[in-house]
């Protein structure tokens, strides 16, 4: 009896003290970004509403650069092209 409290107890102390990470569940994941890529999506983004686009439907980093579509004010269709590395646009 004596050899099953003890190894009771053992398992209860090293699980109180066994290291704990915090939980990341529902957090956005990190991707690091590759070196060459100097403009990263919240850039973009914020360049895409400077070019007037008000509502971003679809954005994807794609051979070098960010292809962006949405809409404008007055719901038309708008698209950009961003180079992901110096930031030059292109319709």
């Amino acid at each position: 009896m004596m050899i099953g409290s003890i190894a009771s107890l053992s398992f209860i102390v090293l699980a109180s003290v066994a290291p704990t990470t915090p939980s990341t569940a529902g957090e956005p994941t990190q991707i690091a970004k590759p070196s060459h890529i100097r403009i990263d999506e919240r850039q973009a983004r914020r360049i895409a509403w400077d070019y007037g686009i008000v509502r971003i439907e679809e954005i994807a980093l794609a051979g070098g650069r960010w292809e962006i579509a949405g809409r404008d004010d007055e719901d038309g269709e708008l698209a950009l092209d961003i180079d992901a590395h110096s930031g030059k646009v292109s319709r």
